[in-house]
């Protein structure tokens, strides 16, 4: 079972006053749950924009600087001694959710590993949420969302008027969907996949919880999460899975 780690410090986000240079928050080792790797990294941003990824076991640490206007920075995993790494340097934006987490994403701006170079290929989140969810967010009917632990793409649909929550894939060689309804009031929806006809699916039903991410780039993410409350799989609020829409 994955157990969470403890947050060591409290940290203050994306604030500007006219005093003020605009900050994208302090960190102290916050830890982070990393999507693709299925493992813990951790994250620290100190007062002068100085950027610090790393891990314990094994044991490494990347560096950068932050550009705040945007909360972004460009990061060069082949200068720490992380053992697999990508073969391009990855821009990094620091947002912050609906839900109150704190959101690393990646992406390529030179477009080798993916010809968009806003295009997400993998996302970090905060352990645990931090405060409540505010309106669910809404999107276009059957729109596209990047599945980052499977590294596919699925197809999600949200019906804000009945409540209605659809899943599915369409582009493999058994199709699969699942409908289920969406609680407004925390944005969250029970999915029992294995009732959807999916190749592979967890061994219990997982909660996915819909909210929206962004940063002082003003750009927004929408995004789905999915936690296992019967604490089977993971603590019951630990991030197993991020869905992003593309």
């Amino acid at each position: 079972m994955i157990k969470k780690a403890t947050i060591l410090a409290p940290f203050v986000v994306f604030t500007a006053t006219a005093q003020h240079d605009p900050t994208c928050g302090f960190f102290n080792n916050l830890t982070m749950a990393d999507m693709a790797d299925g493992d813990n990294k951790f994250l620290t941003l100190d007062k002068d924009n100085n950027l610090f990824l790393s891990q314990n076991d094994p044991k490494w640490t990347a560096m950068s600087i932050v550009e705040t206007s945007t909360c972004t920075a460009l990061i060069d995993f082949s200068q720490s001694d992380k053992p697999d790494v990508p073969p391009v340097p990855l821009l990094l934006e620091i947002d912050q959710t609906s839900l109150g987490e704190i959101k690393l994403i990646f992406t390529d701006p030179s477009g080798t590993l993916n010809p968009s170079p806003t295009y997400p290929l993998n996302v970090w989140t905060s352990v645990p949420p931090m405060s409540m969810v505010d309106d669910c967010p809404t999107f276009n009917a059957e729109s596209t969302f990047h599945d980052f632990h499977d590294g596919d793409d699925k197809l999600v649909s949200y019906d804000p008027e009945n409540g209605s929550f659809k899943l599915g894939q369409t582009d493999v060689d058994v199709p699969w969907s699942l409908t289920t309804n969406m609680d407004p009031e925390g944005c969250t929806a029970m999915v029992d996949f294995k009732s959807s006809g999916k190749a592979d699916f967890p061994p219990v039903p997982l909660l996915a919880t819909l909210f929206v991410s962004s940063g002082n780039s003003q750009i927004e993410h929408i995004m789905v999460q999915f936690t296992d409350p019967s604490g089977t799989i993971a603590d019951p609020d630990y991030p197993l899975n991020v869905w992003q829409l593309v």
